[in-house]
């Protein structure tokens, strides 16, 4: 009897320990409750759209917060990466790295489609200062990626932007033409 009791009191810190850990990994993130949710990316403050919609997972336990805004993330196209870390007592920080637009697509009908440099539509906009091609077709959807011969057609109108400074082509036929600065 004496030897189970030894035992029991050898074992025991560990026992404890291993109490107080579970508790702080499994039970204590779905007990705060986050106050405030601070957003930054490369570029400084988040977007007032993807803020405000962090904004909304406010007032849950931190897992619910943390898993909330995973999803939100995870499903926008503009954000390549993200981290969430939690700030003592009672804030989540978000940190952004967000995909940059390189070029834009315009059907004509004032909306301009942003593309990065993977060819991957960002978002749609009714302007943009970014070079454009002029195309007949819609363009892809958000978070679909731009293929083919218009893929090729904005990496061939990066250039010509960067060496004399084109803002915008058309696709015609089976080619492309592109408006140079300062030229009608």
């Amino acid at each position: 009897m004496r030897k189970i009791v030894r035992n029991l009191i050898k074992i025991s810190p560990v026992l404890v320990l291993g109490g107080v850990l579970f508790s702080l990994i499994y039970l204590v993130p779905r007990i705060v409750k986050i106050s405030e949710i601070v957003c930054e990316s490369q570029f400084g403050p988040c977007e007032d759209d993807i803020k405000n919609k962090l904004s909304d997972f406010a007032d849950l336990s931190l897992y619910g917060a943390k898993d909330k805004a995973n999803g939100y993330l995870s499903d926008r196209p503009s954000i390549s990466k993200f981290a969430m870390r939690f700030l003592f007592p009672d804030k989540l920080k978000v940190e952004l790295i967000q995909s940059k637009p390189k070029s834009a697509l315009y059907n004509g009908r004032g909306q301009f489609a942003l593309i990065d440099k993977q060819g991957l539509v960002l978002s749609y906009q009714a302007e943009t200062l970014l070079p454009y091609i002029n195309i007949e077709d819609s363009p892809p959807s958000v978070g679909e990626k731009v293929e083919g011969d218009l893929a090729f057609a904005l990496r061939i109108l990066e250039y010509m932007n960067n060496l004399f400074g084109a803002k915008e082509g058309k696709v015609e036929d089976s080619g492309v033409v592109f408006k140079l600065a300062g030229r009608g």
